[in-house]
């Protein structure tokens, strides 16, 4: 994710994962490891149930990349200890997504924190961050605030004249459209479901459905994509003004055009 995080909106992503890996190991009293757990459950790694209380936890990360290496800067300011090999390591850390081809072995006393997890042995100690809803939730505010710093940035106009489209209704399109509607921007949202239109009519919210997307194209001065989906042709895309800038912040590159900002 970091790649990112140098270059753009997902940047502080790696942050969030780094908190939420902290708190990633919780015991029962019973000590029985929890495999998928809230982030409440994991508030007390540092000092209850773990095999070594006395210490932080130890974690060792097989596939570093630059995002995973700024985890680790942060999880030893919180108490962590980064080892230089998985022998001894009670965690092994993974980004997440997480795909088959990035794991190797892993002791019966090893945890392994990444995403996407489902093709794991169910014997195989895990801590899947995607099933997490508090990391969800919150990974998706610090990317719509991310992307915010971006449109500030880029935006070829002031804020309080641009008229914005979000093309999704998840996570990250509520967080980024109530942002961007307490810094007076004129927003709206492109939602596909009946059920998300009225939910947006119900805050406040301007919406578009499909059919009028097209039509209304050429009057936007910034398009956010947050479906991991092609939601605007080549055609379409045409019609949008030379300057309007297109970011992109799901996963891949969706909008059409070369001039996409990717986060």
């Amino acid at each position: 994710h970091i790649q990112h995080i140098v270059n753009k909106s997902k940047s502080l992503h790696i942050n969030l994962l780094s908190r939420m890996v902290v708190f990633s190991s919780y015991y029962t009293d019973t000590k029985e490891k929890i495999k998928s757990a809230p982030v409440e459950s994991f508030q007390h790694i540092l000092g209850h149930g773990r095999r070594n209380p006395m210490k932080g936890p130890t974690m060792y990360i097989p596939m570093p990349t630059a995002a995973l290496e700024s985890a680790a800067r942060h999880l030893r300011r919180q108490g962590a200890i980064i080892t230089a090999t998985a022998a001894n390591a009670e965690y092994l850390l993974y980004s997440a997504p997480t795909k088959l081809d990035m794991l190797g072995e892993c002791t019966a006393n090893q945890t392994i924190i990444g995403g996407n997890l489902d093709f794991l042995n169910e014997c195989v100690e895990r801590i899947d961050l995607l099933k997490d809803p508090h990391y969800l939730c919150a990974n998706a505010a610090i990317t719509a605030e991310s992307a915010l710093g971006l449109i500030l940035k880029e935006l070829r106009c002031e804020i309080t004249r641009a008229n914005i489209l979000i093309l999704g209704w998840g996570r990250i399109g509520k967080c980024l459209t109530h942002q961007l509607h307490h810094l007076n921007a004129s927003v709206t949202v492109y939602a596909r479901k009946d059920a998300d239109r009225a939910m947006l009519r119900a805050l406040g919210y301007r919406y578009i459905s499909r059919e009028d997307l097209g039509r209304t194209l050429p009057r936007f001065h910034c398009v956010i994509n947050t479906v991991p989906a092609a939601v605007l042709t080549e055609p379409e895309a045409r019609t949008l003004r030379p300057e309007c800038l297109k970011l992109e912040l799901a996963s891949g590159i969706w909008l059409p055009g070369e001039d996409v900002v990717p986060a």
